[in-house]
């Protein structure tokens, strides 16, 4: 309801979802990970979760115009780095 009232159009609503459900998903499938691999919740863990929230946020930063676009998506792509990096190497 409130996309549509504050004239959000049908593709950015959906790009939107989409985004939701992808982060969702990625939640599910990292803590799922954690738990079959009998993982202990170690600091590397705790960054990814912060990675996580930070890329959640990251649209909205980028739509608010508080982040440029270009940036945004450098942003995106660095965190997604550092992301892949934790979760293979498993640093600390």
């Amino acid at each position: 309801m409130l996309a549509v009232a504050g004239g959000v159009t049908g593709a950015k609503k959906l790009v939107g979802m989409l985004h939701g459900i992808g982060l969702v998903i990625l939640l599910i499938a990292g803590f799922g990970f954690l738990a079959k691999a009998k993982l202990p919740m170690t600091g590397w863990v705790w960054v990814k979760v912060g990675i996580w929230l930070v890329l959640g946020v990251l649209p909205v930063l980028v739509r608010k115009r508080v982040v440029q676009p270009g940036v945004g998506v450098g942003l995106g792509i660095l965190l997604g780095a550092v992301a892949a990096y934790l979760g293979y190497f498993k640093p600390f």
